[in-house]
């Protein structure tokens, strides 16, 4: 749904600006989702404790998210979308583009 937009920036954002992490959290449900997995795992290991890559559904603890200072959800489509309510709930922005569920909260 657009995570390989992110994909596609981490390796610059990691190298450019040495005290972000990233973290990809939950199974590919797309072709954008396996190509932006694709591109992210040779740089695991280039960015130890940077860059976190977890291809399946997990329980995200809530400090995890509220540590945050925004969630990047960069979708060409979505329905309805849970990942700004969940961030949204902690406080914690959601950066993206205002299509389909996206943008319900402030």
């Amino acid at each position: 749904k657009g995570v390989d937009h992110i994909a596609m920036l981490t390796p610059t954002l990691l190298q450019g600006y040495p005290d972000i992490q990233i973290v990809l959290a939950g199974p590919p449900d797309d072709a954008c989702g396996l190509y932006a997995q694709e591109l992210l795992m040779p740089f695991v290991s280039e960015f130890p404790g940077r860059l976190f890559v977890c291809p399946e559904f997990f329980m995200m603890p809530a400090e995890v998210r509220r540590g945050a200072h925004f969630c990047f959800a960069p979708s060409i489509s979505e329905p309805f979308g849970y990942v700004d309510v969940e961030f949204g709930l902690l406080g914690v922005p959601t950066v993206g583009c205002a299509v389909g569920g996206l943008g319900k909260m402030p």
